[in-house]
């Protein structure tokens, strides 16, 4: 201060500065902060100067009670839940599972994801679940794809239950469903011998030829689109595999009833050499089917 900064106020000099203090951004969640300022003596402050804290009260050299200034945290705070309480999903099946955010998080959030198995079922009926789930700013969203592994077991009504846990960042809570029990569904089997039939390859002028007919049908289940077949070979000490794809009834291989029987013949077979095959049912995407298996191996002794 300097004398022209000072003006008579009811019979007392006064003068006044403003201070300009910079707040600097940040993307982290801290709730509103506070620092302090308050007044203190030193060697530059004459004696008749007085200093006052923020109650008024005259301090001699370091003023007790300090001016408090307020950061006001502009990351919002938000609340995670499930968009619903409960899902079921089919073996070999998966279903999307939605977490939501209630608002913008303006900032990165990482959500922790806790799955417990229910009514037997553990780690191995089930995939797809990670341990956090992320959202960043202008991300409010995400869908976790929860899969319900296939097995041959008459487990009946397993479930996992999905939660949050007790570890949520800063500025999240937990929001009105924040746990959702997701229940898995046994698949009704028709018939189920264990795997594709397959028959002995019979060793013809023309080609190898073979047969085979699927082993499990599910009540709720399309029959085969087409079929793989493996084909492999031992050369050099090192198994060579082939592969041949035979999809819809206008495919090489034979269909020749209700989609589930089918045969072929291996023109492409080298002489004098050893094959082994197998056979896997597809789907229309011309994927390995869900739930289905792979034929035992058939040898095909040509020499």
């Amino acid at each position: 201060f300097t004398s022209s900064d000072f003006q008579v106020e009811n019979g007392a000099l006064v003068a006044r500065k403003t201070v300009s203090v910079t707040i600097l951004e940040d993307d982290v969640y801290e709730g509103d902060e506070h620092f302090h300022l308050h007044f203190s003596r030193d060697a530059h402050v004459p004696p008749e100067v007085v200093l006052l804290d923020s109650q008024g009260d005259v301090c001699d050299d370091e003023c007790p009670n300090p001016y408090v200034v307020t950061i006001t945290d502009n990351e919002p705070a938000v609340s995670v839940s499930f968009d619903q309480a409960a899902y079921t999903v089919i073996e070999g099946g998966s279903q999307g599972i939605i977490v939501t955010l209630s608002e913008d998080p303006r900032r990165t959030v990482e959500i922790p994801i806790v799955a417990v198995g229910q009514d037997g079922a553990t780690d191995d009926d089930y995939s797809g679940i990670p341990l956090v789930v992320t959202f960043r700013a202008s991300e409010a969203s995400s869908t976790i794809v929860f899969t319900a592994n296939y097995d041959r077991i008459d487990d009946g009504g397993e479930s996992v239950k999905l939660s949050f846990g007790s570890m949520l960042p800063p500025g999240v809570t937990q929001g009105p469903i924040n746990e959702t029990v997701v229940t898995i569904t046994q698949r009704e089997l028709i018939d189920d011998t264990g795997r594709p039939g397959i028959s002995e390859p019979m060793c013809q002028s023309r080609g190898i030829y073979i047969f085979w007919h699927t082993a499990a049908e599910f009540e709720d289940d399309p029959p085969p689109h087409g079929w793989r077949v493996e084909r492999r070979r031992l050369s050099g000490g090192e198994w060579i595999t082939d592969r041949f794809d035979f999809l819809g009834a206008a495919a090489e291989a034979l269909q020749t009833h209700s989609d589930e029987y089918w045969d072929w013949t291996d023109r492409t077979r080298r002489l004098r050499i050893d094959y082994t095959y197998r056979v896997h049912a597809l789907n229309d995407d011309g994927e390995l089917m869900e739930g289905r298996d792979w034929s035992r191996r058939a040898p095909a002794l040509c020499q």
